[in-house]
């Protein structure tokens, strides 16, 4: 039964991102949330030209 948890565990973190974004691999979110997010390990993928925004992706 152990391994069963442990292997359930394993299936559920890899996914835990993919949940919580529904699916989608790219976010819009405010600068001020960027380093929030990036020490969630997402990754920048571009500042907007604005400045008040920034596009990131979910943790590969």
């Amino acid at each position: 039964m152990n391994h069963l948890q442990e292997r359930l565990k394993k299936i559920f973190s890899d996914k835990k991102a993919d949940i919580l974004n529904n699916g989608n691999k790219h976010k819009t979110i405010p600068e001020g949330k960027l380093e929030t997010y990036l020490n969630k390990r997402w990754k920048l993928v571009q500042r907007c030209p604005s400045g008040d925004e920034a596009v990131i992706k979910l943790p590969s």
